[in-house]
Parts: C-alpha cells; sequence; structure tokens
C-alpha cells in the first residue's frame, strides 16, 4: 500500500499541518489544524472516510446545535399535531 502525502489538503474544518507518530495501531497520523485553531492528530483513515472533520471542541458545539435543533422541530411539530387535533 502506498503512503498518501496529506499534507496542506483540507478534510471538512481540518488542514493536515503534517505527519505525526504512528498510532498504537501502527496507523499513520496526520497533526491537524482545525479553522477554530486548536491543533488535534488525526488517522489518516478517518481523514479518507470523513470520519472526522473538526477537533472534538467543535464537533461537540455542532451535536448541541443540532440537539437543539431537534428540539425544536419537536416542539413544532407537536404544536402542529395539538392544532390539528384541536380545531
Amino acid at each position: 500500500m502506498t503512503k498518501v502525502n496529506r499534507i496542506g489538503k483540507i478534510y471538512g474544518k481540518l488542514l493536515v499541518i503534517r505527519e505525526g507518530e504512528k498510532s498504537s495501531s501502527n496507523k499513520i497520523t496526520w497533526v491537524c489544524k482545525c479553522a477554530c485553531g486548536k491543533k488535534t492528530i488525526v488517522c489518516g483513515d478517518n481523514l479518507q472516510t470523513g470520519n472526522s472533520t473538526s477537533c472534538k471542541s467543535c464537533a461537540m458545539s455542532l451535536r448541541v446545535v443540532s440537539e437543539e435543533t431537534r428540539e425544536k422541530r419537536r416542539q413544532n411539530l407537536l404544536r402542529d399535531y395539538t392544532r390539528m387535533n384541536n380545531p
């Protein structure tokens, strides 16, 4: 298997800066800089598959936003259902 040079490539919010050390499972890792400015180490497989697209802080903030959005949708659905059943 040939080694892919990912330096300078962007995956989601991550910019690959340099190659990191091999992981405990002997996989290539990459040091990346997130759009928020934080650095993170990501396994090359996760960059390629799209499993890693931001640092943990940004991923958590996206999760909070999606949970808030889901709650708003649930409330709107409940409101609409109530209006339909109570003319």
